[in-house]
């Protein structure tokens, strides 16, 4: 009987397979396939970039617009170089931009508000809140920094920094990929081969 069901279900004769055999194929097929084309990846938002300018007289002068525009550069490379990684999911849209501009509205450092980073994430579904932020020492005395914080502690997670010399453009694109090799050499072991050619543009 067993044989004659299965020579039926697999018969040359049979155009279709029967639907509860197919229904239940398509399951085992969709339970193998799954976890490969749903891997659960990191929900990160990138914060705007925050700039620490020890070269101005007082502390509430206005940012020269070309600081300005180089900071805003570095966030936007931080996120180009997550999305080189199967690792992340980018958040971005209105919402992340409300959720980010509620918490401006009232700390001007969010590098340092853990409470913070856990309010932009339980308002955007974010797993890490990711702050960036860069400090002008000298015109030839710079750093950029990279901090993680979990959505959830407000813990920081991941860091990472540069040093680098000369306030131009291509310094600080350097520095920030260069910055990015640092953070993936330490926490993931490998750097996405995107960014490797990336920072051999660099060079």
């Amino acid at each position: 009987m067993q044989n004659l069901l299965f020579s039926n279900l697999f018969s040359p004769r049979s155009k279709s397979l029967p639907i509860p055999f197919a229904a239940v194929l398509c399951m085992v097929m969709l339970s193998v396939s799954m976890p490969a084309l749903a891997a659960d990846k990191t929900r990160v938002v990138v914060v705007d970039a925050e700039l620490v300018d020890d070269m101005k007289q007082r502390p509430s002068d206005p940012d020269k617009p070309a600081n300005l525009k180089r900071t805003l550069r570095m966030q936007e490379q931080v996120i180009e170089g997550l999305e080189l990684s199967d690792r992340y999911e980018i958040l971005q849209g209105e919402e992340v931009d409300a959720a980010i501009a509620e918490q401006r509205s009232h700390v001007s450092r969010l590098r340092d508000c853990s409470e913070c980073a856990r309010a932009i994430a339980a308002a955007t579904g974010a797993d890490i809140v990711f702050i960036p932020w860069a400090q002008i020492v000298s015109s030839l005395i710079l750093n950029q920094n990279l901090r993680g914080l979990d959505g959830e502690t407000g813990e920081e997670v991941y860091g990472s920094y540069i040093d680098f010399r000369s306030n131009d453009d291509r310094s600080w694109q350097g520095a920030t990929r260069y910055m990015l090799e640092r953070f993936y050499k330490k926490y993931h072991e490998e750097v996405p081969d995107g960014l490797r050619d990336w920072v051999k543009q660099a060079e």
